[in-house]
């Protein structure tokens, strides 16, 4: 089970809004509570990297100790509103979910068809703990 009492596939079409409404209703609560538009200047056709990327290391918010330790050989720095709209995502997954050992999330992206649904379902069939 992903989620106490829904299976797989109940919890997984919450969040699939290609098939429902064009606008993920729980993207929008986490994006008033945090504050955060979409940048008038955001380039559709850029990465978030390129849209949210801030030069330097100035970490915000109550995750900023974890920011401090990612790996920006890889990862990019955001500029505070994009910070402020993540804690709200990682903070709501937080208090709404099971309480494990070793929380982990798994942010996915890419174009429809690129596998993502496929791959949330073959780590559900491999027994992936949620």
């Amino acid at each position: 089970e992903f989620w106490p009492g829904a299976r797989f596939d109940e919890l997984f079409d919450r969040w699939d809004t290609y098939d429902a409404e064009p606008i993920d209703p729980r993207a929008c609560e986490f994006a008033i509570k945090a504050g955060f538009e979409v940048p008038r200047a955001y380039n559709w056709n850029a990465s978030t990297n390129e849209n949210y990327a801030a030069p330097g290391t100035a970490f915000h918010g109550v995750y900023a100790a974890h920011r401090a330790k990612l790996d920006y050989a890889y990862h990019s720095n955001y500029v505070p509103a994009r910070q402020r709209l993540q804690d709200e995502i990682v903070s709501w997954w937080l208090q709404s979910g099971v309480v494990a050992e070793r929380p982990w999330i798994i942010f996915t992206a890419g174009a429809m068809g690129a596998g993502k649904s496929h791959m949330l379902r073959v780590m559900a069939e491999q027994g992936c703990p949620a």
